[in-house]
């Protein structure tokens, strides 16, 4: 080739393509090998500065990282976080050299078709990923991930799980209604149990007697079903599920441990409750009231009176008459057996519970055009979000919830954990947002912070419009009346933490926390006695305390993990749950110690003041032994209900703060969570 073939075009392309690949190859390929040793996997840990190890991988992990490279999920995934254009916002902290040390060959991927994974580790848990391989669309509607179905095998009981719950679910919700494992599905169980001495000879029920024993030998038939050691004594449509293969539990475990070697960085995001500014509310009861309502005329325009303004008459109305938005009747929604053996006066009840809530819908749509394109614009996006999991009624049993242990909520029942409100309410529109916007740590519902505020309040209005009436009774959302409100936190110094532990755990003991949760936390104590049901599974207490020394409890706790979010949790408690409203407790304490106080000034009997003085103790402030004397302090300059109401509100005097009996329960379960290294949001030392 003669040389004047490089003082050409295509010479000079030639010899700039060597050029460049020859750097390329130098920067991206050599110079990683010379400036790391693969000999010292070390990173940074974020938080401490703490140069620490990156371990190898598991032999569960290493198998799982196999199975991620033979199914080329590198092809759309890549696994690097750039120190550029603020990636770190968007996935994490910016990657480490030492944290690729142990992958051989490396697996950072060059297109981003769906998220980075660098980071991915316990950002959700197994049972999210586990739907989301199966059929992605479940998870994320608008995802373009393929389904993998050769990562599971079919359980070979499905259909007869499936056709049990197309029998005994009688509300649609995906589980077995449990007023049927008394009785139909004893009478379908008695071919299956011949043999069981609860029967005799001809498959006939046990008498009455009997039916303690039945109910056991029950539990072992549906326990047979579900082949789950302990079950629940209820089936739902996770027992039917697809299981996966060993490579996808080895592939979930891969994914758990991306982007952990670099310490427990993840934090839980937190908000406290919105207050919402809206116009009128949505929502109604199905009584009819009596007293002075909106008039409309048969255009279903307002009338006005001589004088323009809207007319009011007297008499019975509907909420359709003041324009609050009518609620579905729970009985008009008949699954399974419970349809089938309706009779025919049963059925015409339905279908005209079914018929009249249609047309006073749309008529109410029709009268509040404003409310009808909110929920209009809710259910797309309700439809593009969240349908996969809650399902097309919200009734919890969307397509997605059958891989799901903790069903997604049912929003028909109206049963809402976290909360603002006492208990036995439904929350405030706020808690809906707080909810959607932070989501449930622990659980499969991620967090929506993503999208445009309106959007999700668009959402809560949508997830709303589910909510039932059973018998004609339902109660109102959004009443700010009902609002905890919470005290300022106060500042603590350091020198105070454990004085203030001590005092934290004698009030954890005299409520009885550690009737459930133990007195470390970790869930053992003798109270819970495992019957506790709600959402179609049993209902644990928390486990708050570390277990080891890279433990993110506060990843655990779906009520959110800051002092203010535990002060909420404690003194609202958790509907559906064995978790009661400390609240209550708190204000029957109040309450005795002012009908001590009463008593006191009306000069009672010796005998009937020392009997009010122990229950307003025992309410409240209980003695709790040689163990911890003096912890929780008798009254001293005062009345007891001076005492007590001290403890209700905090006094902070200067820049000490004054704890009350409230703040010192929830620095500890705090401390629980954290260790001896927590640390309080709002500190100072005696000498700052």
């Amino acid at each position: 080739m003669s040389i004047k073939f490089y003082e050409r075009w295509g010479g000079v392309a030639l010899l700039g393509g060597v050029a460049c690949y020859f750097f390329a190859f130098l920067l991206i390929v050599m110079a990683p090998a010379w400036v790391t040793d693969a000999t010292e996997p070390y990173v940074v840990e974020v938080g401490s500065g703490e140069r620490v190890r990156v371990p190898e991988y598991t032999e569960t992990e290493a198998a799982g990282r196999d199975v991620y490279a033979k199914q080329i999920c590198w092809h759309c995934h890549s696994q690097f976080v750039r120190p550029v254009n603020d990636e770190n916002l968007r996935w994490g902290p910016v990657s480490q050299a030492g944290e690729s040390m142990v992958d051989r060959p490396h697996l950072f991927g060059t297109r981003r078709i769906g998220p980075d994974l660098a980071r991915e580790g316990l950002r959700r848990i197994d049972d999210w990923h586990i739907a989301h391989f199966y059929d992605p669309r479940y998870t994320v509607p608008q995802s373009v991930m393929p389904s993998f179905p050769w990562l599971f095998q079919t359980y070979h009981k499905a259909d007869a799980i499936q056709a049990l719950l197309a029998e005994m679910d009688t509300d649609g919700d995906g589980i077995v209604s449990p007023k049927f494992d008394r009785a139909e599905l004893w009478t379908k169980a008695q071919q299956d149990m011949l043999k069981s001495p609860d029967i005799d000879a001809g498959g006939v029920l046990a008498p009455e007697s009997k039916q303690g024993e039945t109910e056991e030998a029950l539990k072992a038939y549906v326990d047979r079903y579900t082949e789950k050691d302990g079950s629940d004594g209820l089936v739902t449509d996770y027992d039917a599920r697809p299981r996966s293969t060993k490579d996808l539990h080895n592939l979930v475990v891969y994914l758990q441990r991306l982007g952990t070697a670099i310490g427990p960085w993840r934090k839980p995001i937190s908000m406290d409750t919105p207050i919402r500014s809206t116009a009128a509310p949505m929502w109604g009861f199905d009584e009819f009231e009596f007293g002075s309502f909106q008039a409309f005329g048969d255009d279903g325009k307002p009338v006005l009176d001589a004088n323009g303004q809207p007319k009011r008459e007297a008499g019975v109305a509907t909420p359709l008459d003041d324009g609050r938005m009518p609620l579905r009747a729970r009985e008009s929604r008949v699954y399974g057996v419970a349809a089938a053996n309706q009779t025919d006066a049963e059925r015409e009840d339905t279908r005209f519970l079914v018929e009249e809530y249609a047309a006073r819908m749309a008529k109410w749509r029709q009268l509040n055009p404003t409310w009808d394109d909110r929920l209009t614009r809710g259910k797309q996006l309700y439809d593009r979000y969240c349908v996969g999991c809650h399902g097309e009624e919200g009734r919890g049993n969307g397509p997605g919830a059958q891989f799901m242990l903790t069903r997604p909520r049912d929003f028909t029942v109206a049963k809402y954990r976290y909360r603002s409100t006492q208990a036995g309410n439904l929350p405030l529109d706020g808690d809906l947002f707080r909810s959607l916007w932070q989501g449930l740590p622990g659980s499969t519902m991620p967090s929506w912070r993503e999208l445009p505020e309106e959007h999700i309040w668009l959402l809560v209005d949508y997830v709303k419009h589910f909510q039932e009436t059973v018998n004609g009774e339902a109660k109102p959302f959004n009443d700010e009346s009902l609002r905890l409100a919470i005290p300022a936190m106060p500042p603590m110094a350091y020198e105070q933490a454990d004085e203030l532990f001590a005092r934290g755990k004698a009030v954890y003991v005299a409520m009885k926390c550690n009737n459930c949760h133990g007195t470390t936390g970790r869930a053992d104590g003798p109270g819970w006695n495992g019957t506790t049901k709600d959402n179609g599974g049993l209902v644990r207490p928390r486990d708050f305390a570390k277990r080891s020394e890279h433990d993110q409890p506060e990843l655990r706790m779906r009520g959110g993990a800051t002092p203010r979010d535990i002060y909420r949790t404690v003194f609202t408690g958790l509907d559906g749950t064995g978790m009661p409203s400390s609240q209550i407790d708190f204000e029957t304490g109040w309450k005795a110690a002012d009908a001590l106080e009463r008593l006191e000034k009306e000069g009672g009997s010796p005998e009937a003041i020392a009997a009010a003085k122990q229950t307003a103790r025992v309410k409240l402030y209980s003695v709790l032994g040689e163990d911890l004397p003096g912890v929780i302090r008798e009254e001293q300059d005062g009345s007891v209900a001076e005492y007590l109401t001290s403890l209700k509100r905090t006094v902070i005097f200067g820049r000490r703060g004054t704890f009350g009996d409230d703040w010192a329960l929830v620095w500890y379960v705090y401390r629980l969570m954290y260790g001896d290294d927590a640390e309080w949001p709002v500190s100072f030392s005696e000498d700052d």
